[in-house]
């Protein structure tokens, strides 16, 4: 098995944990992708547990926020340095907002093209701005600033 380097065990660690984290806000489905992160470590039993149950109490904290705004809108958004975002909800009372339309993804512009969709009758919030890590550069600026994951 080959050796990675700290950059590159970042990089997945923080892409599992991602994925893990979409897939536990939109399916309740976490598990399987940080199960490819963490079951390869060999990690003692009760080493694994503990970290499951943080991992998870972590992702189901983060999203406290964000389901207490949408009690007075009916959009939050969690903003990212790039102009994307790392969250969205919605309500679906009194109406499910339209999202479907022209958006810049990968871009500045991509939470400003999504409010544009949802037009001015939506009230919407915005949750703190993060650092979006999505490559070695924006890892490494998130290491810089000092940021814990959930600080």
């Amino acid at each position: 098995m080959a050796r990675l380097d700290g950059t590159t065990i970042g990089i997945r660690a923080t892409l599992t944990s991602n994925i893990a984290g979409f897939t536990s806000q939109i399916a309740h489905a976490g598990a399987p992708p940080f199960q490819l992160w963490v079951l390869p470590r060999r990690l003692p039993r009760d080493v694994l547990v503990g970290t499951s149950a943080v991992y998870f109490a972590s992702i189901n904290w983060i999203k406290v926020p964000a389901f207490a705004a949408l009690g007075r809108v009916d959009a939050v958004f969690g903003s990212a340095d790039d102009g994307g975002y790392w969250l969205i909800g919605l309500r679906r009372r009194p109406f499910l907002p339209r999202l479907s339309g022209p958006v810049r993804w990968s871009s500045a512009h991509a939470l400003a093209d999504t409010c544009a969709l949802l037009g001015p009758r939506v009230r919407t919030v915005l949750l703190e701005t993060l650092i979006d890590v999505d490559d070695g550069e924006s890892l490494e600026r998130w290491r810089r600033s000092g940021r814990g994951y959930f600080s």
